[in-house]
């Protein structure tokens, strides 16, 4: 994932080079409103925790561009990410992130 956070993340800080300060806000305001509370994940044992790298890669990818164009770092999308879509288990999560 972190290399797709990396590659969205250089195209989202060129791209936000085309968006005023409101439309900033706005970009900022929407990636932040993407946090949902958790559902209870964290009884599948590690060793059989298994995800779709692919839309893990794709998430990434986007969330690099968010946190390009607004200039934050990427870890408050990822980690609901990975805990709500993904079903990664808090303690997966909380290592890898």
């Amino acid at each position: 994932m972190a290399i797709s956070v990396t590659i969205g993340t250089l195209i989202g800080s060129f791209g936000s080079l085309q968006l005023s300060e409101v439309q900033i806000n706005i970009v900022y305001g929407i990636l932040a409103l993407l946090f949902i509370p958790k559902k209870q994940i964290d009884d599948i044992p590690l060793d059989e925790v298994s995800f779709s790298k692919p839309l893990a890669a794709s998430l990434a990818f986007i969330v690099g561009i968010g946190s390009g164009v607004v200039g934050a770092g990427g870890g408050f999308l990822l980690v609901p990410i990975m805990l709500l879509i993904l079903k990664i288990p808090t303690r997966m999560t909380i290592a890898s992130a």
